[in-house]
Order: structure tokens, then C-alpha cells, then sequence
């Protein structure tokens, strides 16, 4: 897990000490470990486009939504296989 990946974690949104909050990093673990190379190397690329993007666009790199990830795809000049391929990489939350 790298800083990048840990950046999409959303904060708690509990005051509730006593409140566990999900395992996002052991999510995130598990759901690499089980990639190949070249697929881990398609998802940080989508990621930290989408994270550019995301700066760019003033909007949270979590802040994942229909509209956001639209606006997204549309501003970029991809092929349609490349779009389907981002929207399966997705940005990661």
C-alpha cells in the first residue's frame, strides 16, 4: 500500500470512538494482492490521472460520483477501449 493509496481513504465521519471503521487499507490489500502486474500498473495510472483531474477540477479525489467521473472521461481524449478500461480501473475509493 503506498501514500497515493491512502489518500482515498475517506476521514471518519464518527466522533464515536467506540465506532470500528471499515478496513479500507486491508480492502485495498486484498484487492491488489490478488492482481497481476500490468493490471496494478493500469489501476495506479487511472488513479493518479484521476487525481490530477481531480485538482484540476477542485473537487476531492473521493468524491466519487456519476457526474465527477463523466466529467472526467469526457475531458480526456481516449478510445472508446481505453474508456471502458478506465471505467473498469475506475478511481479507486
Amino acid at each position: 500500500m503506498t501514500a497515493n493509496h491512502l489518500a482515498v481513504l475517506p476521514p471518519s465521519q464518527s466522533n464515536d470512538l467506540n465506532t470500528p471503521l471499515p478496513d479500507y487499507v486491508g480492502m485495498i490489500d486484498v484487492l491488489l494482492s490478488g492482481m497481476s502486474n500490468n493490471s496494478k500498473r493500469q489501476y495506479e495510472h487511472t488513479y493518479e490521472d484521476w487525481r490530477k483531474w481531480c485538482a484540476t477540477a477542485a473537487i476531492q479525489a473521493n468524491q466519487l460520483s456519476a457526474p465527477n467521473v463523466m466529467r472526467y472521461l469526457q475531458s480526456r481524449n481516449l478510445s472508446r477501449a481505453t474508456r471502458q478500461a478506465r471505467i473498469r480501473a475506475g478511481p479507486r475509493s
